[in-house]
Formats: structure tokens, sequence, C-alpha cells
């Protein structure tokens, strides 16, 4: 069965049409700007939450060492904690040793980039 070129533009301008009608709509978000939107507030909270656990792992080696970690590599080889240490947008979250009890750590945020105004951080 042959379509012919009327046919087949006729078809594509349908997929398109349906394509605008579902996807876009005037004055309110699209689905694609809602869901981008979702996918953010979900990466953020997961951030909070992971970044909370870590801090109760670093506050629990604090206690039992004296002493902040050098590093996660310390924590893990010490079994304070075994997962990674990733926040809600699958990247590292960084470790850094303030004092000789105290530390930050420190979420890229959604851009990836550490050093901007979206990084998600917890210092004690």
């Amino acid at each position: 069965m042959k379509f012919g070129g009327g046919l087949l533009l006729a078809m594509l301008l349908a997929v398109i049409i349906i394509f605008v009608l579902l996807f876009v709509k005037s004055g309110e978000k699209s689905y694609v700007a809602a869901a981008g939107e979702a996918l953010a507030e979900a990466g953020a909270a997961t951030t909070s939450a992971n970044l909370a656990q870590l801090e109760k792992a670093v506050l629990s080696f604090v206690a039992g060492e004296g002493r902040s970690p050098a590093s996660w590599k310390e924590m893990r080889s010490l079994r304070y904690f075994l997962t990674g240490a990733i926040d809600g947008w699958g990247r590292g979250i960084r470790y850094e040793k303030t004092s000789e009890s105290g530390f930050r750590l420190v979420s890229a945020g959604q851009d990836g980039r550490f050093d901007t105004a979206d990084d998600m951080a917890v210092e004690d």
C-alpha cells in the first residue's frame, strides 16, 4: 500500500497539532515545565534527606573518634557509612573539614556546579 505525499504530510501535521495540544497550553505551565519543576523539587528534597543522614554519620564519627574525619574515605574505611555520598541529582556531596571537630557538607545543587546560588549545605 502506497501513501501519497499529501497523506503523509497530513499525518505529520496531525501529529504536530496533537503534540501542541498535549504539551503546550496557553496561560498555563506546560506538562514539560511542570515535570521539570517536580524533578527539581524531588532532587532538592532527596538532597536534604541525604545531607541529614550524612551529617548524622559524621557526628557519630566525631563522637566516636573525638575529631572530624579527614575524608569520606576515612569514614567508609571505619564503616561509619557504606553508601555513596550523593545528592538528589546523582552527584557527589563534598565534605570539607573546617576544624578539629567541625565540618561542612555541600551539594552542588541542580546546576551541578559548586559555589553557585543553588548549592545546598550543612555545617557543624
